[in-house]
């Protein structure tokens, strides 16, 4: 197998692969912080002699260079029936809620209100189902296209092996999409 070139120079010496760089670039580290503390109001409130109390705390965080960022993986969108479904559930919660506080005839109210609503909520699911169709090819396309780009530390551009575009890494993630 070849080692892709930078399409600018032509030299594979300083190429790397954008999954390797986003690896590389990204870091587990534990955060240890100590402070103090002062004694709670509601225990001063109660009769409690003030005092200072130490504290220590620890944490996990990611830290992420810029240049990892910028060649992170794509995020996949939420997908369009999801949002369907808590658009849905919330406009019949809150439109029950509505009938009941306002409408004396709350039975028939309830009722007519259930079956709009549910026919709203249809019709979201069905136009969501459609628009995760048109975006899930487009989502795997740009999976495939970043787990073959390469980033040219010399000439600071990303370029997918075979093909002669190149972008900047502050434009990659839109890239990825066209």
């Amino acid at each position: 197998m070849t080692s892709p070139m930078c399409p600018i120079c032509g030299n594979d010496l300083r190429i790397k692969k954008a999954t390797v760089v986003v690896r590389d670039g990204s870091q587990d580290v534990t955060v240890h912080t100590s402070g103090s503390a002062a004694t709670p109001l509601l225990s001063v409130l109660l009769g409690e002699k003030p005092r200072t109390m130490n504290s220590w705390s620890t944490s996990r965080q990611t830290v992420v260079t810029p240049l990892a960022k910028m060649l992170a993986r794509p995020g996949q969108r939420r997908p369009a029936q999801l949002r369907a479904t808590i658009i849905g559930v919330g406009l019949l919660f809150f439109g029950m809620i509505g009938v009941g506080a306002l409408l004396p005839n709350r039975g028939e109210a309830w009722l007519s209100l259930f079956a709009i609503l549910t026919c709203i909520w249809t019709a979201l699911l069905i136009h969501g189902r459609a628009v995760d169709r048109i975006h899930l090819p487009a989502y795997e396309k740009a999976i495939d296209r970043w787990e073959n780009s390469f980033w040219c530390e010399l000439h600071d551009i990303v370029f997918e092996d075979g093909n002669p575009q190149v972008c900047a890494p502050r434009e990659f993630q839109a890239w990825l999409w066209h």
